[in-house]
């Protein structure tokens, strides 16, 4: 089982034994809207979304797409204009291939704009078998407590919190980029959970352009869902990438507003 994200996108492709799957969580599809009533004026972002998804799997072999949640914006439902939006996204991608939403806090209502061929799961594991499912993908969208089976997986895959990482441009102007993170469990605060052995996490950037998060070099305790606010994530160990594949290093060596010691790719 190989789990890499793809370079240059903030997404993440999944290649078990006989499938391969690609994953992006985070779309808010409508949030412009938002947007515009707080007085900035965006394009629908949802032909360039679908562009970006599309782009994806066509240019690899590729058997189910996975939408790791919150594929809509508004919160719990959403108007007409964003349900067309989502229904007209959903459409053309399950035409293509098989579309699995695993769904998130922002998907209220989601099953009347998603076309029946859309399948709505709450976790989904990829490979594996077995009850410590050794080699395996687990993926839930973040905003609830994951299901003891996803922690028998390999690998634990989530979204919702938008990771971000603070850093410095060349004139000394801090600046926010999207990030993904690679992270431990600590062993004590999650056995008062889930029994051992843990998954390592893959935690993943919004797809969206516009979803933003709070910076994992910021103020600690801003993450979000129960695992980071419990405390069950080791944050400071964990390793921060860039989209593109940059390695910064680990968080608890990265100042907020300052550049990453030894910028590398692995």
């Amino acid at each position: 089982m190989k789990v890499e994200p793809v370079a240059g996108e903030r997404a993440l492709e999944i290649s078990a034994p006989k499938a391969r799957y690609i994953v992006a969580g985070d779309l808010h599809v409508g949030i412009e809207v938002e947007l515009e009533r707080r007085g900035f004026w965006i394009p629908d972002q949802t032909e360039r979304t679908l562009s970006r998804l599309v782009k994806l799997v066509v240019e690899r072999p590729t058997d189910g797409l996975v939408l790791l949640g919150d594929v809509k914006h508004q919160f719990p439902f959403a108007g007409k204009y964003e349900a067309r939006s989502v229904f007209r996204l959903l459409d053309a991608l399950s035409k293509l291939l098989p579309v699995t939403v695993v769904t998130g806090n922002h998907d209220g209502g989601l099953a009347r704009m998603a076309p029946e061929s859309v399948e709505r799961v709450s976790s989904l594991v990829i490979g594996g078998s077995g009850p410590r499912r050794p080699d395996s993908v687990g993926l839930v969208h973040g905003h609830s407590w994951p299901p003891e089976g996803l922690m028998r997986c390999r690998t634990l895959v989530m979204a919702h919190t938008h990771p971000s990482v603070r850093l410095c441009d060349e004139r000394g102007r801090p600046v926010t980029e999207a990030c993904w993170l690679r992270a431990e469990f600590r062993k004590t605060e999650t056995r008062a959970h889930y029994k051992p052995p843990y998954p390592e996490l893959i935690v993943m950037p919004a797809f969206s352009d516009l979803r933003a998060g709070y910076p994992v070099n910021g103020r600690p305790g801003r993450l979000l869902g129960p695992l980071f606010r419990n405390g069950l994530v080791n944050i400071p160990r964990s390793r921060v990438y860039l989209p593109d594949g940059t390695f910064l290093g680990h968080v608890k060596d990265l100042e907020a507003g300052q550049p990453g010691g030894g910028r590398r790719r692995e």
